[in-house]
C-alpha cells in the first residue's frame, strides 16, 4: 500500500476542498493518506517518513515550502497548480483524477532539481572555519544552516539606502558590491526574483548556480554563473540595515560584519512530470509571448 501525502495551502478556500477530494479518489484506489497545512511544518514533518509521494495545492510558494519538508526524505513532489504561473506545478486541478491512478500504475518520470545550502555563522565561529567546513561536508553546529530551492537573497532592509557587500568565490575576491542587494540562484530560481533582476535562465536540471546583483551602483552589474562546486561569501560591510531572505519565505536580520556562506546543496527536489521532457521550453514560449 502506498502513502501519499497531501499538502494545503490554509489561506486559499479552494486548497482544501481539493484535498479532500483527492483524499477520497487516492483512498478508493487503495493508498494510505494523510493532510496537513503547508503552514504546520512541525507536523507534516512527523508523517513524512514512509510516504512516497507529496501532492501540494496552491502555486509555486506552497511547493516552496513543501520542498524544504521533504528533501531529506527524498519524496517526490507533485503540484497541482492553484496559483498563477504555476513553474513548478505539474497539474491542474482537473487533471488530478487521472493523474493519481497514472502514477500509481508506476508512470511518469522525476526531475531532480538542486537546492542550496546557506550558512550564517554565529556564536564565535569565523567565515574562514565555516567555508573549511562546507569544503568538507562535515557536521557543522556553529550557526544557521538554510536550504533553498529557488534563492539565497542578502538585502537591504526597511531603509531605502543601498548596501556594500563583498562577495568572493572559492576565497578569491569577486568585488565589493554597492547595491539593494546580492542574489545567489538555482536554475529554479533563474525563472524568479533573478530573472527579474536581469539573470541569465537555466534549465531547471542544470546543476551551475547563479549570482546576481540588485540595481548595482557602479559595481559590475552582471550576472555571474558558477559551477556546481563553487562556495559563495557574502559579507555585510558596512552597519545599515540588511536581511538574509531564503526562498523568500524564511527573513533573518544581518549585522555589519556577518558573512553568508552558500554552496550547491548536497540534497535535492524531487518532481514528478507526467508532461515530456520538452515542458519546460515550452512554458518559456509562453513567458514570452506575455
Amino acid at each position: 500500500m502506498k502513502t501519499v501525502g497531501l499538502l494545503h495551502h490554509p489561506k486559499l478556500s479552494t486548497s482544501l476542498p481539493l484535498a479532500h477530494e483527492a483524499q477520497k479518489l487516492l483512498e478508493g484506489l487503495g493508498a494510505r493518506v494523510w493532510l496537513s497545512s503547508t503552514w504546520d511544518p512541525e507536523k507534516a514533518k512527523t508523517l513524512l517518513p514512509g510516504t512516497e509521494l507529496l501532492v501540494t495545492f496552491g502555486g509555486d510558494g506552497t511547493i516552496l515550502r513543501a520542498a524544504r519538508m521533504a528533501y531529506r526524505h527524498g519524496i517526490p513532489i507533485l503540484g497541482v497548480n492553484l496559483g498563477k504561473l504555476g513553474f513548478l506545478s505539474e497539474v491542474a486541478p482537473s487533471q488530478l483524477a487521472e493523474s493519481v491512478p497514472r502514477w500509481l500504475n508506476g508512470e511518469g518520470w522525476l526531475e531532480q532539481r538542486i537546492m542550496l545550502e546557506a550558512r550564517l555563522p554565529r556564536q564565535g565561529l569565523s567565515a574562514e572555519s565555516a567555508r573549511e567546513e562546507l569544503v568538507d561536508d562535515s557536521h557543522w553546529d556553529g550557526g544557521m544552516v538554510f536550504q533553498a530551492l529557488n534563492d539565497v537573497v542578502v538585502s537591504r532592509a526597511t531603509v531605502s539606502r543601498i548596501i556594500d557587500v563583498r562577495a568572493t568565490i572559492d576565497g578569491a575576491d569577486l568585488a565589493v558590491y554597492r547595491a539593494d542587494g546580492l542574489i545567489v540562484s538555482t536554475p529554479t530560481g533563474s525563472t524568479g526574483y533573478s530573472l527579474a533582476a536581469g539573470g541569465p535562465i537555466l534549465y531547471p536540471e542544470d546543476r551551475n548556480i547563479i549570482l546576481t546583483p540588485i540595481a548595482p551602483h557602479l559595481s559590475f552589474p552582471r550576472s555571474v554563473v558558477l559551477p556546481p562546486t563553487a562556495i559563495v561569501e557574502l559579507n555585510l560591510q558596512a552597519a545599515r540595515q540588511a536581511s538574509l531572505s531564503v526562498d523568500g519565505q524564511i527573513d533573518v536580520a544581518l549585522e555589519a560584519g556577518d558573512s553568508i556562506l552558500v554552496r550547491c546543496s548536497p540534497h535535492v527536489v524531487r518532481f514528478l512530470r507526467f508532461r515530456p521532457r520538452t515542458y519546460f521550453t515550452e512554458a518559456l514560449a509562453r513567458l514570452v509571448l506575455k
